[in-house]
C-alpha cells in the first residue's frame, strides 16, 4: 500500500510537472511568435521609412533643381526688366525730343 501511495504521489507530480512543462512550453511559443511579429512589424516599419526617405531624397533634389531654375528665371526677368526699363527711357527721352521739335516748328 505505501508503494501504491509512493506511486500514486510520484504519477501525480508528475502529472503536475508535465503540465507546468506544457505551460512554459506554451508561453515561450506565444512569446516566439510575438517576437516574431514584432520583427516583421520592425522590418516592414524600417521599410516603409527607408522608401519614404528615399522619395524625400529625391524630393528634395528636384525642388533644388527647381530653385535653380526659379534663381535663373528670376535673373533673367530681372534682366529683362532692366532692358524695359532703358528702352523706356530711350523712348520717353526720344518722344520729349520730338515735342521739342514740333514746339519749335
Amino acid at each position: 500500500r505505501a508503494l501504491e501511495g509512493a506511486h500514486a504521489q510520484c504519477a501525480a507530480r508528475l502529472d503536475s510537472l508535465d503540465a507546468w512543462k506544457k505551460r512554459v512550453e506554451d508561453d515561450l511559443c506565444r512569446r516566439e511568435e510575438a517576437f516574431e511579429k514584432d520583427a516583421r512589424t520592425h522590418a516592414e516599419t524600417h521599410q516603409r521609412l527607408s522608401t519614404q526617405l528615399d522619395a524625400l531624397d529625391v524630393w528634395s533634389k528636384e525642388a533644388r533643381e527647381d530653385l535653380g531654375s526659379y534663381k535663373v528665371s528670376c535673373v533673367n526677368a530681372d534682366k529683362r526688366v532692366r532692358k524695359v526699363e532703358e528702352r523706356t527711357k530711350r523712348l520717353e527721352e526720344a518722344t520729349d525730343a520730338c515735342r521739342e521739335a514740333l514746339g519749335a516748328v
